[in-house]
């Protein structure tokens, strides 16, 4: 979000406010590849599934997350001429998903959170691309309370025993699947129309035979291009 705060700011004509903002963004991604002058569109590239919800423990009240499954890329290129340029990796979406404050979510039960004590623990995919602080964010709430009548609480217990037994005790665990793995990015200089090819790399950083995306760049009517490649296309070869 700080990059995107960076760059929205940049295309507004607002040189004060993206300096701003790259300039907190180093602090976490001290190596990202910050947008030159002439930058003037945005690549930005998905790989891997997402992060999954699921519910563990005695009766699976507890919920868990987990890292997506059934993926082998983990890094994104893109061509440029002959040679073929990295794009960097911005963001782990399970390692946003399954921490707080920088810390390993273990576990939820019946709102209280569970950390783990090695926060190395999280296993997060840009630890293994970049050696940056990785931002983090999680938050829950809960909460609520019934009153009701002296003359009403026969009434109220005999509906209380009667949801209870049918409560459905375990935990939520439905997530958007639609969401990736990590997030790369890597900002150019194009033009409207001009073709991407992105190929996606496995954790030895060879291509994933058969996996690749192709787009091209859009520009809106004040000069400001983007382009959005994912290994989850359904004509990419990626598995969903």
């Amino acid at each position: 979000m700080l990059y995107l705060a960076g760059w929205s700011a940049m295309q507004m004509g607002s040189d004060q406010l993206a300096r701003e903002h790259f300039e907190e963004l180093k602090l976490y991604r001290p190596d990202a590849p910050i947008p030159q002058a002439d930058d003037n569109a945005l690549l930005i590239v998905e790989t891997g599934t997402s992060p999954r919800k699921l519910g563990d423990g005695v009766g699976h009240y507890q919920l868990v997350y987990r890292r997506g499954k059934n993926f082998q890329d983990v890094a994104a290129e893109v061509r440029n001429g002959e040679e073929w340029s990295a794009l960097y990796p911005m963001e782990d979406i399970f390692f946003q998903a399954a921490t707080r404050g920088g810390r390993a979510i273990d576990r939820i039960v019946e709102g209280q959170i569970q950390f783990k004590e090695n926060t190395r623990a999280v296993g997060s995919t840009l630890s293994s691309v970049s050696q940056d602080s990785m931002l983090a964010g999680f938050s829950s709430a809960a909460g609520g309370a019934v009153g009701a009548g002296y003359a009403a609480i026969s009434l109220i217990s005999v509906a209380a025993e009667g949801m209870s037994a049918s409560a459905n005790t375990r935990a939520d665990i439905r997530y958007w699947a639609g969401l990736p793995d990590t997030i790369h990015l890597l900002p150019v200089t194009a033009a409207d129309g001009d073709p991407v090819t992105v190929r996606f790399l496995d954790k030895n950083g060879q291509p994933v035979p058969g996996l690749a995306d192709n787009t091209e760049f859009k520009f809106d009517g004040r000069g400001a291009g983007l382009a959005f490649a994912t290994s989850r296309r359904p004509d990419s070869g990626g598995s969903q």
